[in-house]
């Protein structure tokens, strides 16, 4: 093979691997998370549920004697919602609901159960 042809076929191939590289995509921007901070001062260890309309969905566990910071799921704050939180004690039959909040996605919701 001479000088010539290789240079041709080495230039053809660099041609062909340029064409078929993908582009550097941008980097994904990071989903903007709204959280949900509970200030449990009571002994007792609860759930928080949130309910968006009739829906209940379980958001996580806050430990007595604690502030707990959880993340709200996306498929409840999309977008801006009334939303109404739920502390169901565990082992207890009163569980305590907040007003309905204005929530938008982004946001953090401070929320406190006092001492029983």
């Amino acid at each position: 093979m001479s000088p010539r042809s290789l240079h041709t076929l080495v230039c053809g191939l660099s041609l062909v691997l340029a064409a078929c590289s993908r582009p550097q995509s941008a980097p994904r921007a990071e989903p903007v998370r709204t959280y949900l901070v509970i200030d449990n001062q009571s002994f007792v260890d609860h759930r928080i549920y949130v309910m968006n309309g009739s829906a209940r969905m379980r958001v996580g566990f806050a430990p007595g004697k604690q502030q707990t910071k959880m993340k709200l799921p996306t498929s409840v704050v999309t977008g801006s919602h009334m939303l109404v939180f739920v502390a169901e004690p565990i082992g207890g039959d009163r569980p305590a609901r907040s007003e309905e909040i204005y929530v938008s996605e982004g946001d953090e919701v401070r929320l406190m159960i006092p001492p029983f």
